[in-house]
């Protein structure tokens, strides 16, 4: 009689008789409940060193900024990176204001370069009166 397995993704090897079953898909290796040398760890890069997993950087500090359109007096408070270029910030801008790319952005009448970072701008963090 031939073997039957109750996975209907299962596959056999050899004459059928004698055959192995499969399951189909990726052979996944759990350890052994105990320590062990002779389990074989070395199945590649962790997960967690992996660059296809990595979904952005950290940032050393984030801070809430106001962002006003002094035409329609509208106002948006968003949370950016302390090392992210107004241009990144811009980016994340447009879906409050399709337009904000051809407005001229300055801070205290001074005009921003867009390439720099708030800091670079001489935008100083501010946190703390923020929050009072």
């Amino acid at each position: 009689e031939r073997l039957r397995s109750p996975d209907p993704d299962a596959h056999r090897s050899g004459n059928g008789l004698r055959g192995t079953v499969h399951a189909a898909g990726p052979l996944h290796t759990h350890p052994p409940p105990y320590p062990s040398t002779s389990w074989g760890n070395d199945f590649g890069t962790p997960w967690w060193k992996d660059e296809s997993y990595c979904i952005g950087h950290l940032s050393i500090k984030t801070r809430q900024i106001r962002i006003i359109n002094t035409l329609t007096s509208q106002e948006h408070t968003i949370e950016v990176c302390s090392d992210e270029t107004l241009e990144e910030i811009l980016n994340r801008f447009y879906k409050y204001n399709k337009h904000a790319g051809s407005y001229t952005w300055k801070y205290n009448g001074k005009n921003l370069d867009m390439t720099k970072t708030l800091e670079q701008n001489g935008v100083k963090d501010e946190d703390e009166e923020f929050y009072e």
